[in-house]
């Protein structure tokens, strides 16, 4: 039986779009399966392979080209990625997923100002948007984290990107992933994780998208609904679907890891992600959406006092982002990582990376 979703609907779309390129719905469904099965080069090459298909004046080009500029950004091609996301906005200014894209070459190459000074340019649109829009302020209040305003981020979150109770998978990542991203910075977030418990529960262990089960560990752990994580845990562990078994260990090693930090018991949160840090990419989410289990790894270093883990931690977060920038200004900068020596100095490179 061919599952939606499923790595076998993946080799479907692929298959559909071998044959007629330019089918835009195999096309676009094709792009956001592969992006929740971390399997990015593939959405690449493939987006590629039908790039020659397309011209402007083909039907529903700019559909095409904002979907091609994502799979291109998060290829790492952002001065490619720019361009067609910004050729998408030239035909249709409101499209959703070039404003996202643009975003994201923002947040990958440290430029926390442009990036709010072009999400706020098109806020007056989010409105227009279906639930994704949520995920736009959320890139939002990203910037402003960067930039030092938690009171902006704090206010998007109550606004924007969880005013009212929700259980959409995608509300509870953004939701979860600022609240912990504020926390691990040391703010306040007062009672705003109970607002989530509701919406989390409602979905525990659904398990579609595995990213989502570690936003949900999070809201549990912090929560106490410690009862319901562990089930979550063991019922994601002993899922027969063979097909998704990496997908599904790796989840569950990271849901132990969200537990065993807010736990206090930080050497086994450290075990556990390193057992699966090369694999959870598979798990889907951006790489913008995955940083935020990087910054659970540096904290529970930090908390051990392991000053020169979380050196080569920032570094290799820091040189992923840093590439454009001149040789000796990286120089510099990843000499400072080494003088790191208590959380005080770590919080701003967790919160600004470039």
């Amino acid at each position: 039986m061919l599952v939606v979703g499923s790595p076998q609907a993946l080799d479907t779309w692929q298959h559909i779009l071998s044959l007629w390129p330019l089918d835009i719905i195999a096309y676009r469904q094709f792009t956001g399966q592969t992006f929740w099965f971390g399997q990015k080069q593939r959405a690449l090459q493939v987006s590629l392979q039908v790039l020659p298909y397309w011209d402007e004046q083909t039907p529903g080009y700019w559909m095409f080209a904002a979907a091609h500029a994502f799979a291109l950004e998060e290829a790492g091609e952002y001065e490619l990625a720019e361009a067609f996301a910004r050729q998408t906005l030239g035909l249709n200014h409101q499209d959703l997923i070039a404003k996202h894209t643009m975003a994201h070459i923002f947040e990958m190459q440290g430029e926390a100002k442009e990036g709010i000074e072009f999400l706020q340019g098109h806020a007056s649109t989010f409105a227009n948007h279906n639930a994704f829009r949520g995920h736009l302020w959320w890139h939002l209040a990203l910037f402003h984290l960067e930039e030092g305003n938690i009171d902006d981020a704090l206010a998007l979150f109550d606004l924007h990107i969880y005013p009212a109770e929700s259980s959409i998978y995608l509300d509870i990542q953004n939701a979860a992933s600022l609240l912990a991203r504020l926390e691990l910075m040391g703010a306040d977030v007062g009672e705003r994780w109970n607002r989530l418990s509701a919406g989390a529960l409602e979905i525990s262990a659904d398990s579609t998208i595995m990213f989502t089960e570690i936003h949900n560990a999070m809201v549990l752990a912090k929560t106490d609904h410690y009862d319901q994580l562990d089930a979550n845990i063991t019922q994601i562990i002993s899922s027969p679907l063979q097909t998704q078994e990496v997908e599904f260990m790796t989840g569950s090693k990271l849901m132990q890891a969200i537990k065993a930090y807010h736990s206090s018991n930080y050497r086994h949160c450290i075990e556990l992600i390193n057992q699966v840090r090369d694999l959870h990419s598979k798990l889907g989410g951006s790489h913008a959406q995955q940083d935020v289990i990087s910054q659970y790894l540096l904290m529970a270093h930090a908390h051990l006092q392991q000053w020169d883990e979380v050196a080569c931690l920032l570094k290799n977060r820091y040189i992923a982002r840093a590439q454009p920038l001149p040789a000796e200004q990286i120089k510099r900068k990843l000499a400072q990582f080494d003088e790191v020596k208590n959380i005080d100095a770590l919080l701003p490179s967790l919160v600004k990376v470039v």
